[in-house]
């Protein structure tokens, strides 16, 4: 393997430079050996035959004709000698992962919603058939009224959900319930439909404007989910605690509605010093 006319840098024939004596260089031969030899010259009548390249520590030599080019520097080989480096691969784009849509959370104020409501079928389903007209003033609504005020709330809360504007003199006309069976009908059929709209709402829903008029007049515009906890939750929690508490003056055992975090009986409160 012959090298080029043009060496490159730091690479030079041998006829037209040689090393000094006892140079160690680096050598191509012309086989294409790249190695490590030491120039050695004995001192004959016709040049170059006493120049010759010694390699492996003296054990071998090359004659001064087979090699090609020489370099002083002992690290770098000659570069045809150099495997090609493959150039590296260019790996395939990763399609980036597609994102899949998260399902959208369900907004608290509807799972509020759910335990109130439920709370409130706790209390009526506990209603003393006897006692539905007592009141032990005037001033205050009998069992019979506030049960119907809280049928009449869980009705209010599925219009709210369903409907971008309700007329204020828009209640639903119900019978004077004869038993609590009747109540807890009502209050079941109209629980259900709240039930099922909870489930196709999303947040935009929610924050989506809502209005309440009377005779056709905007009263108040609001995200429907201020709505739902202004005009549904707040009264539908209050009124079930007149309830709860006329039905504990009787006697009856209403559930606590947080158990886990009660009042203990007698319990006082103790600044802290």
């Amino acid at each position: 393997m012959s090298v080029p006319a043009s060496l490159p840098t730091g690479w030079y024939h041998p006829s037209d430079r040689v090393p000094r004596q006892g140079q160690d260089v680096r050598v191509w031969t012309h086989r294409g050996v790249d190695r490590v030899a030491r120039f050695s010259v004995s001192h004959t009548d016709r040049w170059p035959s006493g120049a010759s390249w010694v390699i492996d520590q003296g054990r071998e030599s090359l004659a001064f004709e087979d090699v090609e080019a020489w370099s002083p520097d002992l690290h770098t080989p000659f570069p045809a000698s150099q495997p090609a480096v493959p150039e590296p691969a260019v790996p395939e784009p990763t399609p980036e992962p597609v994102a899949q849509p998260e399902p959208p959370s369900q907004p608290a104020v509807l799972r509020e919603v759910v335990v109130e409501v439920g709370q409130t079928g706790d209390v009526l389903r506990l209603l003393p058939s006897a006692s539905l007209d007592w009141s032990p003033h005037p001033s205050i609504p009998s069992l019979r009224t506030l049960s119907l005020r809280l049928v009449r709330l869980v009705a209010r809360i599925e219009w709210i959900l369903d409907l971008d504007s309700v007329e204020m003199a828009f209640e639903p006309d119900l019978p004077n319930f004869a038993d609590p069976d009747e109540i807890i009908a009502t209050f079941k059929a109209n629980a259900e439909s709240v039930e099922g709209l909870i489930g196709t709402l999303t947040p935009d829903d929610l924050r989506a404007p809502w209005t309440l008029e009377r005779n056709g007049q905007v009263v108040t515009q609001v995200p429907r989910g201020d709505a739902l906890r202004q005009f549904g939750l707040t009264p539908l929690v209050y009124h079930r605690g007149e309830a709860a508490l006329l039905m504990k003056a009787l006697g009856a055992f209403v559930p606590d509605p947080c158990p886990l975090w009660s009042f203990s009986k007698g319990l006082a409160w103790t600044p802290a010093s």
